[in-house]
Formats: structure tokens, C-alpha cells, sequence
């Protein structure tokens, strides 16, 4: 039996390829999403694409579905309909999803998900257990990123014993221990004061300029929006770039 495409199918494999082929991070393509069997609505025809080495806002209030976004960018929910290419990966797929969160995008949430228990450098090494890593190599990455990052004197101190400004500093470095291509931060500035969210803001575009790391932030906060490179405005589950 002979599977005749039509033409959206076409074109959506040609656009595929073409983002494989491109400067493209991420490809947001068609992307519905709902929860409760379609009952409430977070996401409607959503099309975006971010550049390699860009600073984007996903800019909007509280429920608007930017997280939501973010959490579909990364492969920690899945879409209903339309098509996602993150670093040449499909989200969707379970193995390239594995291979997406394991090596080419880095996390950050706003209460950090850090273990308080635990001290900073063991947080930060988590996620080199399930890579190829070596030990020495992993101790190299981690002493490199809290010398960015200014923790030197932290390293040893449990999570619990931190300021919000370096719990969200550890977060990042646990965030970049595996060399990641696209940073995906989710409110990072939202549980602090100004001055220690601008410090954390600079640090994002440090490693733009330093890692060319695509970073994805979703916020709330129209005074970082606006130093970003590029604005998607999330609102009703809808989104447009301004």
C-alpha cells in the first residue's frame, strides 16, 4: 500500500529540516496544549522560533501559559498538537527527550529545586551522574562555573544555609554542569529583591557573551523583558512578538 503525503505534511518535514539545517534553537511550530481532556486551555496555535545565542523573554502575568511553554520547550510536558524542535531534538519523542534534558538544556526554576541537605557542590554535580562525565572532568566544569559565578567561598555550605540570590546562583551553575546549548529559566528573578535580580540578569547575558548559551526566560517582569533580545508576549495562552 502506497502512503500518499499531502501537502501539510510536506511542508511541515521541509520546515523541519530546514530548522535542522539553520540557526535555530528552538522551533515552536502550531503548538496547542491543554489539560483535564481538553477542558482547560493553556495554549493556542502557538509559532515562535529563538536564534542560537539570543536572550528571549517569554514575557506575561501569572497564568498567561509561559511556563507552560518553557516546560514544553524543555520536554517536561507534552504537546497536544503542532511541533516543537528544541537543539535539533523533538521533545516529543522519548528518546531524544532523554537526550535533550540529560545534555542540551540546562533548568532553572524559581524556588531553585535544590536539595537544602546537601551542599552546594553536590547539588550542582546531580546531574553529571547520568552522563559520561568523568569524575575529574565533572570537579574541572564545576570549579569553573562557581568561579563565574562568584560562590568560591560557598561551595561547601548546605542549600539551606544560602541567600536567595546564591541559592538561584547555584541553581545556575547546577543548570550549566553539563554544558548545555539553551538555558530554560522559569521566573529566575521573581522570588528576589531588585538589586540581587539584576545581578542574576547580568549573569545571563555574561554567559551569552562568554558560553554562547541560548537562554530562554520566562517573566513577569517588563524591566528584564525589555533587555532581552527578543519579547514574546504570552497572554490567554496566546503568543506575539513585540
Amino acid at each position: 500500500m502506497h502512503c500518499v503525503m499531502n501537502n501539510t505534511e510536506t511542508n511541515n518535514q521541509n520546515r523541519v529540516l530546514e530548522i535542522k539545517n539553520s540557526n535555530i534553537a528552538v522551533s515552536v511550530y502550531n503548538v496547542w496544549k491543554s489539560y483535564e481532556s481538553g477542558k482547560i486551555k493553556v495554549l493556542s496555535d502557538v509559532n515562535l522560533q529563538i536564534k542560537k545565542g539570543e536572550l528571549v523573554a517569554l514575557w506575561g502575568v501569572s497564568g498567561s501559559g509561559k511556563s507552560t511553554l518553557l516546560h514544553l520547550i524543555g520536554g517536561l510536558d507534552t504537546i497536544d498538537n503542532g511541533r516543537i524542535t528544541t537543539a535539533d531534538l523533538d521533545p516529543t519523542n522519548e528518546n531524544e527527550r532523554l537526550e535533550l534534558r540529560r545534555n542540551k538544556v540546562g533548568f532553572i526554576f524559581q524556588l531553585h529545586n535544590l536539595i537544602p541537605d546537601l551542599t552546594l557542590g553536590e547539588n550542582c554535580l546531580i546531574p553529571t551522574l547520568t552522563t559520561n562525565i568523568s569524575v575529574p572532568e565533572s570537579r574541572k566544569r564545576l570549579n569553573e562555573l562557581i568561579e563565574m559565578t562568584g560562590l568560591q567561598d560557598r561551595l561547601h555550605h548546605r542549600i539551606q544555609d544560602l541567600s536567595g540570590g546564591e541559592r538561584q546562583r547555584a541553581a545556575i551553575c547546577r543548570a550549566l554542569i553539563n554544558n548545555p546549548m539553551i538555558i530554560l529559566a522559569d521566573e529566575p528573578t521573581g522570588s528576589l529583591d531588585e538589586e540581587t535580580g539584576s545581578q542574576i540578569f547580568s549573569l545571563f547575558k555574561k554567559l551569552i557573551d562568554e558560553k554562547n548559551i541560548t537562554v530562554i526566560m520566562a517573566t513577569h517582569e517588563r524591566r528584564f523583558a525589555e533587555e532581552c533580545d527578543k519579547i514574546f508576549k504570552v497572554k490567554n495562552g496566546k503568543v506575539s512578538q513585540i
